[in-house]
């Protein structure tokens, strides 16, 4: 199958978003192995997924995707609030892609210049990055190039029973 490219330039995504499953400041999600550029693009969004609901994968740009993946000249910025109400809980974020799905060893994942100014605050354990959550095995290449992550990510770990709240800051 055949699939058309997405492509966004001099873009801003601005706003709350208000939702359980895949959530995106752009593409909450693309199943289909189409190419996404971003160029000169701003998302600065607050992320709010504490309604009951499954709540699967989000990104400040892109929650899930399987296709290449290219960005150049990003800023994101807002509060990914994975919610203490989710029905299943989520599985990755990411400060630009929360989950990159490459099946095919030909696809790639390529961030260049950005900057990231998020806070995740997760009430349960999630796979979580400052600029991507999670990438499969089956992935070729990823280059992250002239990036910044400044933000903090909060969220629970237990051993033995014993819970405490994890807060990292760069």
């Amino acid at each position: 199958a055949e699939y058309a490219d997405v492509e966004f330039k001099n873009c801003t995504s601005d706003g709350v978003i208000l939702i359980g499953g895949n959530a995106g400041g752009f593409i909450a999600e693309s199943k289909s192995y189409t190419d996404i550029s971003f160029t000169n693009c701003v998302s600065d969004m607050d992320l709010d997924m504490s309604i009951r609901s499954q709540t699967h994968d989000v990104g400040g740009l892109v929650g899930y995707a399987k296709g290449n993946i290219t960005a150049d000249l990003i800023a994101v910025s807002g509060i990914m609030d994975l919610g203490a109400n989710s029905h299943n809980a989520t599985r990755s974020s990411g400060g630009v892609v929360g989950h990159w799905n490459s099946e095919s060893t030909s696809n790639m994942l390529s961030i260049d210049n950005c900057n990231v100014y998020v806070s995740v605050i997760s009430t349960r354990a999630v796979i979580t990055g400052g600029i991507v959550g999670y990438v499969s095995s089956s992935a070729k290449s990823i280059d992250l190039n002239n990036c910044l992550f400044e933000g903090s990510i909060e969220y629970p770990v237990s051993n033995n029973n014993a819970k405490a709240s994890v807060r990292f800051n760069t």
